[in-house]
């Protein structure tokens, strides 16, 4: 099961995260969010190196893929920050259009990032939100199937027996303002075109800093 886990910006625990061995590192480039990454920073300054220029130790044992969050954003923007960053996925959280999906993959692949994934935040009010996934077939790499506010915090959950309704080939993810409490729903859930998970606000001990504990308690679970 792939896990992403969103919403970080302290070095020490970003580092500290990717050594559980998740899949995805989201970083919030949405200005509403108290969770925000400045597009003034780096992937320096905010993933440390693997290793330590002066013990030669690795620091970072693990690695994932960088994940940069927006909506609505300007494509000049999400441009830049894919550059500052390295990131490896962009993930569209707002209206953006399946053309303005395929605009900003001819501009970011192969040139500046070949390879580059797009992730489609879709916020699951209903059954009609799931069927509208459609329309993304074909221009999204994977969706993100979640609720509250789509602007990169969420602030509700939803009832994921609602996917049943989702017929697509696009693989997904599953968010929805998931819990520490939830990893037993998890693993009873199932649908053909599931990858994994996305967690964020409940695990943290302050905005943009998770809380270790219950995080490896939680992959623990639904990865024994």
């Amino acid at each position: 099961m792939l896990i992403k886990v969103c919403g970080l910006r302290d070095p020490e625990n970003i580092c500290n995260v990717i050594n559980l061995g998740i899949d995805f590192l989201g970083l919030a480039f949405c200005k509403e969010s108290p969770r925000c990454v400045s597009l003034v920073d780096s992937h320096a300054g905010i993933v440390p190196d693997r290793i330590d220029e002066k013990t030669s130790e690795a620091v970072c044992s693990g690695e994932a893929r960088r994940v940069g969050v927006f909506f609505n954003e300007i494509p000049q923007t999400i441009i830049t920050a894919v550059y500052n960053f390295s990131l490896h996925c962009v993930q569209l959280s707002g209206d953006e259009s399946p053309i303005y999906i395929d605009n900003l993959r001819r501009t970011l692949d192969p040139d500046i990032q070949p390879g580059m994934q797009i992730i489609k935040s879709i916020v699951v009010n209903s059954i009609s939100d799931i069927l509208n996934a459609e329309a993304y077939e074909g221009h999204a790499d994977m969706f993100l199937f979640t609720s509250g506010n789509p602007a990169c915090d969420d602030h509700s959950s939803f009832d994921w027996s609602m996917l049943e309704a989702y017929k697509g080939q696009t693989p997904f993810l599953l968010g929805g303002n998931i819990d520490p409490d939830d990893a037993e729903r998890i693993l009873s859930f199932h649908h053909p075109q599931f990858l994994g998970i996305d967690v964020g606000s409940r695990f943290e001990q302050s905005p943009a800093v998770m809380d270790i504990d219950k995080l490896t308690s939680f992959i623990n679970k639904i990865r024994k």
